[in-house]
């Protein structure tokens, strides 16, 4: 490729006869793609002057144009094209599919400059308490990552890859992976979602997708929109509910159902049906989608219970379930104890006032709490969730004060404003009558001695 440069002289010392020259690597076609021109590049400039006299050339450094994005070659150590429906794949692993010894799930991908795989990792394995009784499928390994382990194929097109396998697949349950593939480019592979289902010693595997952890709890989604961890469920009101989607694996002749088990043991069936279901090997994979509004609709104000989520799989006249997630509903305000002396115009002769509100119900969230001081917003309160209490100092001075008590689920509880609580002894309104009082007799004893004298006089 030869490109004439042509610029005008300049008068600048710092800006001399510049020129400037664009190298397209790219171009829009009228469908609105591009074309793109991968390759390995060098930069040779030779400078001319009017009279034709030339400078040797001068040359760049070597560089490489890569448009090109990373993709998917082998899933389980067996060649894949590169199709949209190869970064999906959901298999699934019984008695009857059989499972060879040390096998391990495993997905690569190549790029001619792969620089590195990233990868997120989540795996569901039931624990079981008797028989057929499977008490939680909580996320029991998740896990972000990096593969940096390059190998190269082939020495004809020098394709690297990098292959991307299942630390263990030895215990029933769900392995869920989510892979991308990224070129020292910055060229990123489609996203692969992979799915691996070992049922060897279970008639039904079941959980939450689309489970993700974020920083905050009101971004999580999925099971840890639910639970903190998995002996601590999170308050939630009924109106604070996301959709949850669900998947069950179990034998094609069997029943599956979502329900909803309380404290004492009550059930009840959400009646919910699949949104869509297939088979393999056997095996119906069935998808629910419990909506956000059915805890609305269910579970008005006031209601303050703890359920748990399930998925019941009836097989050969035997029932078994899962319990897929503790949940928490809280649609009932804390309530606390007030104390005795934050009434209206109390008074105290100390520079400094603590009142202390004990007795509270359940946790609060302290940073939606408030403490309002003569109107103004004050956030030095000090709450203990080990004594369920919380604290605020008043300094001298004469205040208005009211507390509003927000708990993790967001309902409040307010403690009315009480007025005129004076703090520090000069603050006080009958010290400071007193004093007048004082000074009063004073003066009227001053002039009534001033009087005798004069009239003495």
């Amino acid at each position: 490729m030869e490109i004439v440069s042509r610029g005008s002289w300049s008068t600048d010392e710092k800006d001399k006869d510049k020129h400037t020259f664009t190298i397209p690597f790219s171009n829009k076609k009228e469908d609105g793609k591009y074309d793109t021109y991968d390759g390995i590049y060098v930069v040779s400039v030779t400078p001319f002057d009017m009279a034709s006299n030339s400078a040797p050339s001068q040359e760049s450094v070597i560089f490489e144009i890569d448009f090109t994005n990373p993709v998917i070659s082998q899933r389980n150590g067996q060649s894949v094209s590169d199709t949209d429906k190869a970064y999906t794949n959901l298999e699934i692993f019984t008695d009857n599919t059989g499972v060879d010894d040390g096998f391990i799930p495993s997905v690569a991908m190549n790029d001619k400059n792969l620089d590195h795989i990233e990868y997120a990792l989540t795996v569901y394995t039931p624990e079981y308490t008797s028989g057929k009784e499977i008490e939680t499928i909580a996320p029991s390994i998740s896990k972000n990552g990096n593969i940096t382990q390059i190998v190269e194929t082939s020495t004809e097109n020098k394709m690297k890859e990098a292959v991307f396998a299942l630390p263990e697949f030895k215990k029933d349950g769900i392995y869920s992976f989510d892979l991308t593939a990224v070129d020292k480019a910055g060229n990123k592979s489609v996203l692969c979602r992979n799915t691996s289902v070992l049922m060897m010693n279970s008639d039904v595997l079941a959980y939450i997708t689309e489970s993700k952890k974020a920083d905050n709890i009101k971004d999580s989604t999925g099971w840890y929109s639910l639970q903190k961890d998995e002996k601590t469920p999170i308050s939630k009101r009924p109106d604070d509910f996301k959709d949850l989607m669900i998947t069950v694996f179990a034998p094609t002749d069997s029943k599956t159902n979502i329900v909803l088990r309380d404290q004492n043991g009550k059930t009840d069936d959400t009646g919910l049906t699949a949104d869509d279901s297939e088979d393999m090997y056997a095996v119906g994979v069935y998808n629910y989608t419990l909506p956000g509004q059915f805890f609305i609709d269910n579970y008005p104000e006031g209601t303050n219970k703890d359920i748990y989520l399930r998925a019941e799989n009836t097989y050969k006249g035997e029932t078994s379930y899962i319990s897929l997630a503790w949940i928490r509903i809280d649609a009932l305000a804390p309530s606390c104890k007030v104390p005795s002396d934050l009434r209206k115009g109390k008074a105290f002769i100390k520079n400094s006032k603590t009142y202390t509100i004990t007795d509270i119900s359940e946790s609060l969230n302290p940073e939606e709490c408030k403490v309002y001081d003569n109107g103004k917003l004050m956030t030095n309160f000090t709450y203990s969730e080990a004594d369920k209490s919380l604290s605020y100092t008043l300094d001298k001075g004469r205040h208005d004060l009211s507390f509003v008590l927000v708990d993790e689920a967001g309902n409040s509880y307010t403690v009315q404003e009480v007025s005129f609580i004076q703090v520090g002894l000069f603050y006080c309104l009958w010290f400071r009558i007193l004093l007048g009082v004082i000074i009063a007799a004073l003066v009227g004893v001053g002039i009534w001695l001033f009087r005798k004298k004069k009239s003495n006089a």
